[in-house]
């Protein structure tokens, strides 16, 4: 069962931060082509396009970003279970999430309070055995961010006051989970970027790019009796798709 847990878990770190994944893609800002035809000199100002009209819309920009807002649990559940790379096994995932985020966006700066957040996901295997992953993060993370038109990058992550702690468990029995320490506080030292969409009430935001999982970096050996799940047709490069993540205003 190691293939299975040592390939969803990354994502399941990423779940907690404000991207839902990490960021590779380069960032876009605004559609600098769009500028109408030079007009006569009569006309001293060139009429608004519907783009401009969009991103200076109330609501639409730097200004509804700021302030305080719950993060999206049911986004993180949904998260944990697209990130299982179970090959042709027909299982059911439990997965249960617990606690909270908070984030705080103060015109330059974001923050995430992580309020004892907990991430519990339980396989059911062939043999009756149970496979169970328990990730919990409590602490806080800053970072810089700024807005360009629909786009939300955030930078220089500083996760110096984040604490995480990862349990997985055989059978009922403790097991020494391979690549473990790629879900410690660091994993959400990344730069992000977003797509968002913000009102009184709602900030969704979408990752430009989300987490992509390649082939296991280091192979360890199986535990004792652990049942081996059928291979992926595909069992190279796993790349999830964007998941958007709805914070509520507080």
């Amino acid at each position: 069962m190691r293939t299975t847990r040592t390939r969803f878990l990354p994502a399941l770190a990423g779940a907690g931060v404000l991207a839902l994944g990490a960021c590779t893609a380069a960032g876009t800002g605004p559609d600098d082509t769009g500028s109408p035809s030079a007009e006569p000199p009569a006309s001293p100002t060139a009429s608004p396009t519907a783009d401009d009209d969009a991103t200076s819309a109330p609501g639409a920009g730097a200004d509804c970003v700021e302030g305080e807002w719950d993060g999206d649990l049911e986004a993180l559940e949904r998260r944990a279970v697209d990130s299982l790379d179970l090959g042709q096994l027909e299982v059911d995932p439990d997965v249960t999430v617990s606690g909270g985020t908070v984030f705080t966006f103060d015109g330059s700066t974001m923050t995430t309070d992580f309020e004892d957040l907990v991430t519990e996901v339980v396989l059911a295997v062939d043999g009756g055995q149970e496979v169970a992953v328990t990730v919990r993060v409590d602490g806080m993370l800053e970072g810089a961010y700024t807005v360009e038109g629909d786009t939300l990058s955030v930078t220089d992550v500083d996760v110096s006051a984040l604490e995480s702690e990862i349990v997985a468990e055989l059978g009922g029995e403790e097991y020494d989970l391979p690549g473990v320490e790629a879900l410690g506080s660091d994993s959400y030292a990344v730069d992000q970027e977003f797509t968002f969409e913000c009102d009184e009430e709602e900030l969704r935001l979408t990752p430009v790019a989300d987490v992509d999982l390649g082939d296991d970096a280091t192979e360890s050996p199986e535990p004792t009796e652990s049942p081996e799940p059928s291979e992926s047709p595909d069992d190279g490069e796993t790349e999830l798709e964007p998941l958007t993540q709805v914070l509520t205003r507080r």
